[in-house]
């Protein structure tokens, strides 16, 4: 923050945040407060250049928002260093603790107000209220969300996971599967709901859609699921039972496929499944699966912290990455006995 910026906000008795958007004709500052800003910088004297002027960015912190994002998104670290090495920016974790709830989330900002941008590493369905997320603002940290879109008013980048619906029906239409099936768990999540949407409408234009097939496991508690193995072995034993399967997470996935082989159904030639996530599990099961991109992930988040910071794009930014998918062994075109 400018010495300049924080004379004109005592003065006018707004935030210093508010200055530096004034300045830069930030859409979200109204005509009536630019003026005021520039008129009150004509009666201090203060030169709008380096009013403007924001210091280099030298540190950028990272936080996790729980222990299960922490441990997933691991390549995604390793993605914004191989950024923040080439651009000379240190990574550092708050110190507080290297996983967030919305009532540390202030303490970790306040330890990161020297860092200038923090970027929030996000998993499952906890929100952060808006009002935090204005006083971090005010506080001229710059935010980016990875792997969560909290509103229109914040930075992110995330998966786009209702394409990857799409592409997963798509892909089993193409290889000649007619009756699709999808299995989740209880939506806690918007990109759990956004994949069935995307399979789903897909289903639904492709005219294959059977909303028999399209199954929840069990339920959900403090994070934890528990499967419902009747669920997935009433679908396989029925008389139209699916010859193709997207679940909606690798954990899924192999969950699908050990009842697969209890009801004596051979991978992929009586059901082809499809994961998300590409686990180090998938790779060891031969599953087909989208990839996460966690590592690309991670070098836009820290671009775009970078680019924001030297006003080169203008917030709110929403960068969503195309869905990859790995195709492994556990998919392929169906047997007559499974059309049949």
């Amino acid at each position: 923050m400018g010495i300049s910026q924080k004379i004109i906000a005592d003065k006018l008795g707004i935030s210093p945040s508010t200055v530096s958007r004034a300045l830069r004709n930030d859409k979200r500052i109204s005509e009536k407060t630019r003026r005021l800003v520039h008129q009150a910088a004509d009666e201090l004297g203060v030169d709008l250049t380096s009013a403007y002027k924001r210091p280099a960015l030298t540190q950028i912190s990272v936080a996790f928002f729980n222990k299960w994002a922490a441990d997933f998104f691991g390549s995604a670290v390793l993605g914004m260093n191989s950024v923040a090495s080439e651009e000379g920016i240190n990574l550092i974790t708050p110190k507080s603790s290297p996983c967030l709830t919305p009532e540390t989330f202030l303490a970790a900002i306040s330890e990161a107000v020297e860092c200038q941008a923090m970027i929030i590493v996000h998993a499952g369905a906890v929100r952060i209220p808006h009002e935090i997320l204005r006083q971090a603002d005010a506080r001229g940290i710059t935010l980016v969300f990875l792997n969560r879109y909290e509103g229109c008013e914040t930075n992110s980048v995330t998966l786009d996971d209702y394409a990857a619906g799409e592409h997963a029906a798509r892909y089993l239409f193409n290889l000649g599967h007619r009756r699709l099936a999808h299995v989740t768990v209880p939506d806690t999540n918007a990109p759990l709901r956004q994949r069935r949407f995307g399979f789903q409408n897909t289903c639904e234009l492709l005219g294959v859609y059977d909303p028999g097939l399209f199954v929840t496991l069990g339920s959900e508690a403090n994070g934890l699921w528990a499967f419902d193995d009747d669920a997935v072995q009433i679908l396989f034993k029925a008389k139209d039972r699916p010859s193709a399967i997207f679940a909606v997470n690798d954990r899924v996935a192999h969950h699908v496929l050990m009842e697969a082989q209890r009801c004596g159904l051979s991978i992929p030639k009586d059901l082809s499944v499809i994961g998300f996530d590409n686990m180090d599990l998938a790779e060891q099961l031969g599953l087909t699966t989208f990839d996460f991109r966690c590592f690309e992930m991670g070098r836009q988040a820290i671009k775009l912290a970078i680019e924001l910071h030297k006003g080169i794009v203008k917030p709110p930014i929403h960068i969503t990455l195309p869905p990859r998918l790995i195709c492994r062994t556990s998919t392929s075109c169906p047997s007559d006995e499974a059309v049949g």
